[in-house]
């Protein structure tokens, strides 16, 4: 009878030290695919953000931004002005012709250019004083949510312009995904 108690036992510890580790395995899984996640938001907001800057700063450029949106974003210095989701659809389309943006080869299928959760990206322009554009580029990151600490923000700043996120925030349309 002690002989089948002590099977049991060890049998239970064995089990018991199996779910321990594929429970850690799992976390460091999981955890290396949201380092992943991110490390593919990075550099696709890289990205989109040098491709912006590039279709609006070079004179002479075989590519040239829409009309309505420099009228949209004006000759104001100083003032950004936050892509609405249409415009930001036209202009990922355009910059895609003639640009490299480093990101997931889905988005040509879907018409939408988003972050790994399936958001669109916050594309902030303004002109600055030196009369050149200036470009934000943000991935809400997984919340969806301006201004929170998963936020991905291209060029790195230490917070974004209160203006960037009010525009954001006013905005009364969704940043994810329309469903097809």
């Amino acid at each position: 009878m002690r002989t089948k108690s002590k099977f049991y036992l060890a049998a239970v510890l064995v089990t018991l030290s199996v779910v321990v580790l594929i429970l850690f395995v799992s976390k460091i899984v999981l955890q290396t695919h949201n380092n992943a996640k991110r490390a593919a938001v990075k550099s696709a907001a890289a990205s989109l953000c040098t491709s912006v800057y590039s279709f609006l700063n070079r004179p002479g450029n075989k590519v040239s931004a829409p009309p309505h949106l420099i009228n949209n974003i004006g000759s104001r210095i100083d003032r950004w002005y936050v892509l609405d989701n249409n415009e930001y659809d036209q202009v990922v389309e355009k910059l895609s012709q003639f640009y490299h943006i480093d990101a997931p080869r889905s988005w040509r299928s879907t018409g939408t250019l988003l972050d790994s959760w399936r958001h669109r990206f916050v594309v902030a322009i303004r002109i600055g004083s030196d009369q050149a554009y200036e470009v934000i580029v943000v991935s809400l990151g997984p919340d969806g949510v301006i201004n929170t600490g998963d936020d991905i923000i291209r060029p790195s700043l230490a917070e974004l312009p209160e203006e960037v996120i009010k525009q954001v925030l006013s905005s009364t349309s969704p940043r994810t995904a329309s469903p097809r």
